[in-house]
């Protein structure tokens, strides 16, 4: 009785680990997921505006910040193959940096800092930061991500 229990609980362990093991995407299916997570989030942000005031600015961030946070959680989600895993990796890394530099802005404009201020203060770091992101997604091949 023993030895059938234990055949039956490693058959459903094997099946568990079976049905929760999910291979790496193909390279195209890897630019297509990540060319649709790029136009969500790019419609998602074109329908905010375009700020052209301190308190507009300010919204707008405050918008864009979970627009950000959904956006690299669907990257990390993404299983790229193995070779597209280093420039992914690389992307994400980027990716966060720019949420945090977002998050930086509305904390210190929710701290008492002019929002204009506070954007334009960052803007050079943020256009490093963007120029980084679509040198990854060129190198990734997905030409829908490059802004």
């Amino acid at each position: 009785m023993n030895a059938r229990r234990i055949l039956v609980v490693s058959l459903v362990v094997a099946a568990v680990a079976a049905s929760s093991a999910v291979a790496a995407l193909s390279p195209a299916q890897y630019r297509s997921d990540a060319a649709s997570i790029c136009k969500t989030s790019k419609r998602a942000i074109a329908a905010l505006g375009s700020p052209r005031s301190g308190p507009q600015i300010k919204r707008f961030l405050e918008q864009t910040l979970p627009i950000g946070v959904r956006y690299t959680a669907s990257l990390r989600a993404l299983d790229p193959p193995a070779s597209l895993a280093a420039p992914h990796k690389r992307l994400l890394a980027i990716v966060v940096q720019e949420v945090d530099l977002v998050r930086a802005v509305v904390a210190k404009i929710h701290a008492g800092a002019d929002p204009l201020q506070a954007f334009n203060a960052s803007s050079a770091k943020g256009t490093r930061l963007g120029n980084a992101e679509n040198a990854q997604w060129r190198i990734l091949g997905v030409k829908a991500c490059v802004s």
